[in-house]
């Protein structure tokens, strides 16, 4: 094997790497770059590490040799309970709000997302600290999701195995009481734990969340700690924006504590629990986690709806901006006069008014305003019955509110107007795994595969907001896994 890489080619395959998978390699880190690249070179079945480089340059990398490049590229530094400050502030401060909100429905959720979870140490602490802390969470729809761009790192936080390493700087009990001893140096978590958490994978860097497809929506916590080091600015402020969209109106974001910065939160609200930083997207009036009275935040001008009329292109393209920069709020006081005034009585909906309906809907699902949302996707269907992407609207906000009888329904209606639409297919997977009919799961899960083997790799699926085949693909196999 020759590892010698120029610099000039250092300098183009950094650049690449930094466009393709948001991974950032100074000219410092170059030396770090290289030997990984040197590694990775055998796994695509090169002597030579420049001419394997030569070859990545050649092409967009493909998922699977972002896949073999990650596990090569990224480092995995992770312990139980890592950042106990970090943790404090979401067990004494961030959980007991959100459950004080969250407890009135009648259908009380809680969804938390570890991104870049690396083996998996930090959603196991999450479920540990939601178990010994919060027994009332017992009767709620919990969500743990976990997700990293490594899948050797995914393959073995699913395994849940660690050993001592992993448990440095972490409370003896952590082991005592979530743990089984495997033998030579070995334990794995608890069971019952180990089903909370949902592990994925996902490349930050790319436009696959918010989504329904991964559950990535109407979050009520974030966790993102020493995952952004990695990133140069550009891509930094590109992933914030999008954990921005994701949560729901007064969820929060937890970044390291070297992460710090109001550069690139500034759409948050910063709060400081016992000397840490947390980040909270400010709720709206009535809306869930009210803000500290003493915060201010700069409110940016609205959009002035017009008097009600016939939806226009135009006034759709404004308010689909507006949703594309996670003004949601906005986005519904464009939307929601005219097409309270606009033709429902129509037998058809003219397309423009079909999308502003599905923009609206998404709008106030966004928000987790999850009421509205479903008023507005029946106002949608009832516009426009055959529209299969009202149905799957619908079905995803029903499902979000425990209703899984009526939101399989919807899916099903989706697909009876449409027997290829890959998302119903999946949503319908992903309840049947949720309720442990594991046959039935894989064989939507199986028939999905089918449909999408015909497409094109980079084909975007239809309601799926930039979401591809390839990368469906690629969630649905670590699923069947």
């Amino acid at each position: 094997m020759t590892g010698l890489i120029s610099p000039a080619l250092l300098m183009q395959i950094s650049q690449f790497v930094n466009s393709q998978m948001g991974l950032h390699f100074p000219q410092k880190r170059w030396p770090d770059l290289a030997r990984g690249l040197a590694r990775a070179a055998g796994d695509f079945g090169f002597d030579d590490a420049e001419a394997c480089v030569q070859w990545l340059l050649s092409a967009p990398l493909t998922q699977t040799q972002i896949e073999t490049l990650a596990d090569h590229l990224t480092i995995g530094e992770t312990y139980f309970f890592r950042e106990r400050n970090a943790l404090e502030a979401l067990q004494n401060y961030i959980l007991p709000a959100l459950i004080k909100a969250r407890g009135q429905a009648s259908l009380p959720q809680l969804k938390i997302w570890s991104a870049g979870c690396c083996t998996g140490e930090e959603p196991y602490s999450i479920a540990i600290l939601l178990d010994k802390n919060f027994p009332e969470l017992a009767n709620w729809q919990v969500s743990i999701l976990a997700s990293d761009i490594n899948p050797r790192f995914l393959q073995q936080a699913k395994k849940g195995c660690y050993r001592d390493w992993s448990f440095r700087a972490t409370p003896a009990w952590v082991k005592d009481q979530y743990f089984i001893q495997r033998g030579q140096g070995e334990v794995q978590i608890a069971e019952r734990i180990k089903k909370r958490v949902t592990f994925f994978p996902l490349n930050l860097i790319e436009d696959t969340y918010p989504s329904f497809l991964n559950e990535t929506v109407n979050l009520d916590v974030i966790l993102c700690r020493n995952v952004l080091i990695y990133f140069d600015q550009h891509s930094i402020d590109r992933v914030v924006k999008r954990f921005y969209r994701a949560l729901a109106e007064g969820g929060w974001l937890i970044v390291g504590s070297t992460e710090f910065s109001t550069q690139y939160y500034s759409q948050f609200t910063p709060v400081q629990h016992a000397g840490f930083t947390i980040y909270q997207k400010v709720a709206q009036p009535g809306n869930f986690v009210d803000r500290p009275a003493k915060e201010t935040v700069p409110v940016p001008p609205r959009l002035a709806p017009p008097p009600p009329a016939a939806i226009t292109e135009k006034l759709y393209g404004q308010a689909l901006q507006l949703f594309q920069q996670g003004r949601y709020a906005e986005t519904v006081s464009a939307l929601k006069p005219n097409l309270a005034a606009d033709g429902q009585n129509n037998k058809t909906a003219p397309p423009v008014q079909s999308e502003a309906f599905l923009l609206l809907v998404k709008a106030y699902a966004n928000q987790g305003r999850l009421a509205e949302a479903r008023h507005w996707a029946e106002k949608a269907i009832a516009a426009d019955k055959l529209n299969p992407g009202c149905y799957y609207l619908l079905g995803t906000i029903l499902q979000e509110q425990g209703e899984f009888d009526e939101a399989s329904r919807a899916f099903k209606r989706v697909l009876f107007l449409e027997p290829d639409f890959i998302l119903a297919m999946v949503a319908l997977g992903n309840m049947a795994r949720r309720q442990g009919k594991n046959r039935e799961a894989n064989r939507y899960f199986n028939n999905s595969l089918l449909v999408l083997r015909n497409l094109a790799p980079d084909s975007v699926l239809f309601g799926s907001e930039n979401i591809t085949a390839a990368e469906v693909i690629n969630n649905i196999r670590a699923m069947l896994e």
